[in-house]
């Protein structure tokens, strides 16, 4: 095979690959999320209480009157979850009694998990 046709080949399967959607980085959590339960673990973020409760692959959290479930996501280090909320992307990444809540564009302040608060 010439250079210009293997060229040409590598060009299209190229551009082909481009034209396929990109899986999104923060999908929306599917609607066959297994079912949260389990105790209540609540979380201190900043002036913020956050409720939350975790099942096998995902875990629901309550946030200003609000109940989000998100799917378990890839991570290197801890446990995250990510999903899609009314007010955008919704991350909630936690190591051991400390987390990180961001939700669309606000970054909480670090979250800790409140002694005593199980239930």
């Amino acid at each position: 095979m010439n250079s210009r046709l293997l060229l040409a080949a590598v060009s299209a399967c190229t551009l082909a690959a481009c034209a396929q959607p990109l899986p999104q980085r923060n999908a929306a959590a599917p609607a066959t999320l297994p079912a949260v339960g389990g105790p209540t673990i609540v979380f201190q973020c900043g002036d913020t209480a956050v409720p939350t409760q975790f099942g096998t692959n995902a875990m629901t959290l309550t946030l200003d009157g609000r109940s989000l479930t998100l799917p378990q996501a890839i991570s290197a280090n801890g446990a995250r979850y990510a999903g899609l909320g009314p007010d955008g992307p919704v991350e909630f990444w936690n190591t051991g009694n400390r987390a990180m809540l961001t939700v669309g564009p606000r970054a909480y302040p670090e979250c800790r998990e409140v002694p005593g608060a199980r239930s």
